[in-house]
């Protein structure tokens, strides 16, 4: 009976140990894979993401609603730069107010090259999309070394002082010139140097408002008899009006004899 029960307790203790031997080597396995392919990265990768989209539909939204209520007269860039200054002499009320009310930019444009192509791209003012959209901006993943630009076009992009600032897990095992391995990401990251932010100076314009000349009103013009037989006549001018005093007797002894019929243009 005793033999029987240390068979028993002989065989659960090699089970443990063949158990114990699995769930290391799944460990092992499961670390691996998460070094090769982290899914945490790819969350916090679709975060920054998500929030690029939030801004840059906020932003789109702001711009229209400015250019609904402006009657379309300024262009989206006018609007995110504010670069159109107030006039103080003019009986245009849109244009008199410019577009320096509606700013979102922090810093005048820089140049940049994204796919070949060169944009001009504005830092987003953080304190001002708040007082704009109603809401703090969504952070940047790197507080000292990225921040929220936006292009003429209302396209949101998270920019950093270099390459070497980007975080491994946006970065990934990014080649040559792209910024990302994730190629959405890789499409909206820029590099500049963000610390360079040259305010604005746009004055205002108090150029005076001139009235548009009166153009002066035609002189009448005077009657003009009919172009034919103008000779046979004589006659006066007054008041606009032509009046026939009789025949032209030049003519009359000229040609030898009175016209027997006259007729008018109508």
């Amino acid at each position: 009976m005793k033999s029987k029960n240390k068979k028993i307790s002989g065989i659960s203790l090699i089970t443990l140990i063949i158990t114990i031997a699995v769930v290391i080597i799944l460990i092992a396995a499961i670390i691996i894979g998460l070094g090769k392919n982290n899914s945490i990265d790819t969350s916090r990768v679709t975060k920054v993401l998500s929030n690029r989209d939030h801004i840059e539909s906020n932003i789109k939204l702001y711009v229209s609603n400015v250019q609904s209520e402006t009657k379309n007269y300024f262009t989206p860039v006018q609007i995110i730069a504010g670069n159109v200054p107030r006039r103080t002499y003019t009986i245009n009320e849109i244009l008199k107010n410019g577009t320096i009310d509606y700013r979102i930019a922090k810093c005048v444009e820089v140049m940049i090259e994204k796919n070949s192509v060169q944009k001009m791209v504005y830092r987003i003012d953080e304190e001002k999309y708040k007082e704009k959209m109603g809401q703090d901006i969504p952070e940047v993943p790197d507080v000292k070394n990225s921040a929220w630009y936006v292009d003429s076009e209302g396209t949101v992009y998270l920019a950093f002082n270099n390459k070497d600032n980007i975080p491994k897990y946006i970065k990934g095992d990014a080649q040559g010139d792209t910024l990302s391995e994730n190629s959405l990401m890789d499409e909206y990251l820029i590099i500049t140097d963000i610390d360079v932010c040259e305010e604005f100076n746009i004055a205002d314009i108090d150029d005076p408002y001139i009235p548009p000349e009166e153009e002066p009103e035609p002189e009448p013009e005077e009657p003009v008899m009919p172009d034919t037989d103008l000779d046979w006549f004589t006659w006066t001018i007054a008041n606009d009006k032509v009046t026939i005093t009789g025949f032209n007797q030049e003519k009359i002894d000229k040609m030898g004899y009175y016209p027997t019929e006259v007729k008018f243009p109508q």
